[in-house]
């Protein structure tokens, strides 16, 4: 058998190479190599790059010899027209002609554009993506730059690989957008969109035109609308909230005006508690679905006496799950049927006698808080036509 000596002496041999080549087990996976702390674990590995590196120049400075020898023989070799192809690290490929010949029809002499058998030439050895680097040290000391100031967020994210960095970037500086937006419009709506607990209700639109009607009835209440109609705003919402205290977006349609800056305001009904008593199960059997939730509020005798609303927390679930980013299942599609017991069309209702003619009247009126919604169709869009052209005849 061989003598433990022999081995010993290979295993040495080992690690004096791979000291030499700054190839120190830590930078070979060996997590039990590394030192305790981690600015002793950066040092380490900077150190071995610079042994790599510096056996990276010997080889960089023998392959510009090579290159200074073959360029006078590719002058000499390449005299036809040639097309050279250059792929770059992202896969993009271009084309360079050179020894090519042009033709000067004025003239009618040939010229050479791109000839390689004149002039000199400079060799440049670039190293590529095969050069070991410490990628969290870099992109930490990247991260210290950008939080000086020193260099932007496009910098850093090329030491990073994020595959979507455009798509990074495009949601960054719409977070940006929407910051500057609601600071800009902060103390202009402070007083106003307050409610009682002292929270600064933003009140956003996604669509200027299906959100027309709520929008205009905010407006006329004196309360400013933000147009976010980006499709990731539940996303961007749901980090400035978290990020700055006292400060929630609510949809105009959401919920009334009332509800959503509440200011403590007490609306006196003009029906009694028994009217009301008596008003609701009439409403939810001519509806009877169970996806939508009377409820029977007193508000300003000019609001819509019907309004549909899907709850701000509902509605951001769903959107965010629709654009992948939730785990929950299929959620139900759940609306609030909000009635205005101050409008006279709910009086009406009351107290009309036939149930025939009282049924009409609340799903002609469900219908229409449906259409105001974009969610009227199919059969039950025929029939409210249908209705509508018997209630005009």
């Amino acid at each position: 058998p061989l003598p433990n000596t022999l081995y010993q002496n290979e295993q040495v041999a080992k690690t004096d190479i791979d000291h030499q080549l700054g190839l120190y087990e830590l930078m070979q996976g060996n997590a039990e190599a590394a030192p305790q702390t981690y600015k002793a674990t950066i040092s380490l590995d900077e150190f071995g790059q610079r042994k790599i590196k510096s056996k990276l120049q010997d080889i960089e400075i023998s392959l510009a010899r090579v290159a200074k020898v073959a360029i006078p023989i590719m002058q000499q070799l390449y005299r036809a027209e040639k097309v050279v192809r250059l792929v770059q690290p992202n896969n993009s490929m271009s084309e360079v002609a050179i020894n090519k010949k042009l033709y000067d029809d004025k003239t009618g002499e040939m010229s050479v554009m791109n000839d390689i058998s004149r002039g000199a030439f400079d060799v440049v050895v670039v190293t590529g993506s095969t050069l070991p680097t410490n990628r969290y040290a870099q992109l930490e000391m990247y991260m210290d730059a950008y939080k000086n100031g020193i260099i932007d967020k496009t910098e850093v994210l090329k030491k990073t690989e994020v595959f979507d960095k455009e798509g990074v970037l495009e949601r960054t500086d719409q977070v940006g957008q929407l910051q500057q937006s609601v600071k800009s419009m902060e103390e202009k709506i402070k007083e106003l969109h307050t409610d009682k607990d002292g929270n600064l209700i933003i009140l956003y639109a996604q669509n200027m035109d299906e959100q027309y009607t709520y929008i205009q009835s905010a407006k006329e209440k004196g309360y400013e609308v933000l147009l976010l109609d980006s499709p990731i705003i539940p996303h961007l919402i749901q980090k400035l909230e978290s990020k700055k205290e006292k400060i929630k977006f609510s949809r105009v349609d959401s919920d009334t005006l009332e509800n959503l800056i509440n200011k403590d305001d007490q609306i006196i009904s003009k029906l009694s508690d028994e009217e009301k008593e008596k008003l609701k199960p009439m409403i939810e059997n001519a509806v009877s679905d169970e996806k939508y939730t009377v409820q029977l509020e007193p508000l300003d005798s000019k609001s819509l006496p019907f309004m549909l609303a899907q709850p701000e927390f509902m509605r951001r679930m769903k959107e965010m799950q629709q654009s992948g980013g939730g785990a929950m299942g299929n959620l139900p599609d759940m609306y609030s049927l909000i009635v205005n017991t101050n409008h006279e069309l709910v009086t009406k209702i009351l107290n009309t006698r036939t149930e025939k003619k009282r049924n009409s009247l609340i799903k002609q009126s469900v219908d229409l808080a449906k259409l105001s919604q974009n969610a009227l169709t199919g059969k039950e869009l025929t029939e409210f036509i249908n209705r509508s052209i018997d209630l005009i005849k």
